[in-house]
């Protein structure tokens, strides 16, 4: 076989990859288009009274786990203190930070150290201090071992005292009715297990209590093909998988979850990196094997505001990561517990990241 075959070969396989990669992100952007349609019309006939009424409201945890964040970490706690919703707690998980992260909560929040007991529902390392303060708004503050994004989170969740918890990146901030939105498809329906949020880049926007104030096109055009990229998955994917309830991802920077569905399935995994596609991927596996009925989310107006890379280098790790965590989700949920061939999850990474 010549170069010349290998190269036609070569070029025939990409332009059909790529034919049906249009038809698919066409057919998605059809479906998106109803979905939206399909999700104000149900917002609109939301009865009034529902969300009026803040007694409806679920109480909710949510969950920050944190390593060496002084930079944002303060600014994230205040911005989720102006949230509007009637009762939450903040739960902050210092894992193991060699910096200030956590003098600077103690510092800044008036907190005390309690001794209080943690009951492990799910598996995590063990804790140092618990800090708490005595008004207002309940923060608490959990010292920790280092044990990665997925040990804070399921730490998080032993401490936590309501039945829904929110994930929340250090890093990011929500918008003031991000809560309330995000919470809206529990009180539409009891078979709801997670929800996931819009995320929007922050990097050239300025925030004031949770509200836009600013907003400025990015100098960098790395920034701005990012924005574009996450305005069709969160536009377009999301809201077009959110109809055949087969979203895969609720992302890590804003997602809400059923705490005891999420402890049905044994809290987050500790040795995958991809933790927020994991969770996921393992309780639709869960309630599918055990024919259970449930409902896994998007909410397109609960937003959350994150800084995306400004460099190749660290856009180039995120990739990587989310590309392991991915093939780790995939080989571990369907191919251990469906018994499939391993190549099978290599399969499902190309089409469902083109798309996702």
């Amino acid at each position: 076989m010549t170069i010349n075959y290998i190269i036609y070969y070569i070029n025939v396989f990409f332009f059909f990859y790529m034919f049906l990669y249009a038809v698919v992100f066409f057919l998605t952007t059809i479906l998106a288009s109803l979905n939206l349609d399909d999700f104000f019309v149900r917002k609109k006939h939301l009865s009034y009274s529902i969300l009026k009424n803040e007694a409806n409201y679920i109480p909710v945890s949510i969950l920050v786990p944190a390593y060496n964040e002084e930079v944002t970490i303060i600014d994230t706690i205040n911005s989720l203190l102006n949230l509007d919703y009637p009762e939450y707690e903040i739960i902050v998980i210092n894992d193991g930070s060699t910096d200030n992260t956590a003098k600077l909560i103690i510092d800044n929040f008036n907190l005390k150290q309690v001794a209080r007991p943690i009951e492990k529902l799910v598996p995590c390392k063990a804790e140092k201090e618990v800090y708490e303060n005595n008004e207002g708004i309940k923060i608490v503050l959990v010292n920790k071992e280092n044990g990665g994004k997925s040990d804070a989170l399921n730490m998080g969740i032993n401490v936590s005292r309501f039945p829904l918890f929110v994930c929340v990146d250090a890093d990011s901030l929500l918008q003031y009715d991000s809560l309330k939105k995000i919470v809206e498809p529990f009180l539409e329906s009891d078979d709801t297990i997670a929800v996931g949020g819009n995320i929007k880049v922050s990097n050239q926007v300025v925030l004031d209590k949770g509200r836009v104030v600013e907003v400025t096109v990015p100098k960098k055009k790395m920034v701005i093909f990012q924005m574009i990229e996450y305005l069709r998955v969160f536009l377009n994917s999301r809201v077009s998988f959110n109809g055949l309830n087969a979203n895969m991802i609720i992302s890590g920077a804003f997602g809400i979850y059923n705490k005891q569905a999420v402890i049905n399935v044994g809290g987050y995994s500790l040795e995958v990196i991809g933790e927020d596609m994991e969770i996921v991927v393992k309780m639709h596996a869960f309630y599918r094997k055990n024919k259970l009925p449930y409902k896994i989310a998007y909410v397109p107006d609960a937003i959350c505001w994150t800084q995306v890379p400004e460099s190749y280098r660290v856009l180039k790790n995120q990739r990587r990561r989310w590309h392991t965590g991915l093939s780790e989700s995939l080989k571990k949920s369907l191919v251990c517990q469906l018994q499939l061939p391993i190549w099978y999850s290599w399969l499902c990474c190309l089409p469902i990241f083109s798309t996702i």
